[in-house]
């Protein structure tokens, strides 16, 4: 994709840059202000112009406070918290597996459990479990093996039978991660939206085996 639009001769892409904040014109957003970082090429002014202006920053953005330093007022905000949290670990599987990658989706209502098996260098698995609704994945290794035996993906039974932590191994839960914001943003007379997946205050924990 970047290719075809580094190809497409109406299309420029600058590197080294920061946006710092919105252009405005009355009452539409005309550009970006950008800050040069050291070693990018030179511009003729510290602000990029454009007709359409879209907000790619996903849980980072920081285009409500850019709003606001416009004068306009702050968007209210509607959060949904799924209660999703993940732990990951690092195996050597005794047995070789019949598979490359093993991936195994909860059934809403009745199993909040999933997780993701692939394998890394030197031989290794790299282990992600994770659970919504408050359901979250233990760090040590007792809870972890019981909670990967309980996903719904039979596979996962046997991958797990005599599973070896591979040193060093590290366990990482972080409970409460998935929440999505959305922002409604009014802009004069035209109505926007913008959405974006910020963390919840949370205290992650760690495990080293």
């Amino acid at each position: 994709m970047r290719s075809a639009l580094v190809a497409d001769e109406r299309v420029r892409i600058h590197s080294g840059l920061e946006v710092t904040g919105l252009q405005a014109a009355g009452e539409r957003i005309v550009g970006v202000q950008v800050h040069r970082r050291a070693g990018a090429p030179e511009l003729a002014a510290d602000e990029l112009r454009a007709d359409l202006v879209v907000d790619a920053c996903g849980r980072a953005s920081r285009a409500p406070t850019w709003l606001a330093a416009l004068g306009y007022p702050e968007p209210p905000e509607t959060i949904i918290d799924a209660q999703l949290g993940y732990a990951t670990r690092l195996y050597e599987l005794r047995a070789r597996p019949d598979w490359k990658v093993l991936y195994a989706m909860g059934k809403p209502g009745k199993n909040p459990r999933g997780g993701v098996v692939y394998p890394v260098e030197g031989g290794r698995h790299i282990v992600t479990l994770v659970g919504y609704g408050g359901v979250f994945p233990p760090v040590d290794e007792a809870g972890f093996l019981e909670f990967a035996g309980a996903l719904e993906t039979p596979p996962c039974a046997t991958s797990w039978s005599a599973p070896r932590p591979a040193p060093p191994s590290t366990a990482t839960a972080r409970p409460r991660t998935a929440c999505a914001t959305t922002s409604a943003c009014a802009a004069g007379p035209t109505a926007s939206s913008s959405s974006a997946t910020p963390p919840a205050p949370s205290t992650p924990s760690t495990a080293r085996a």
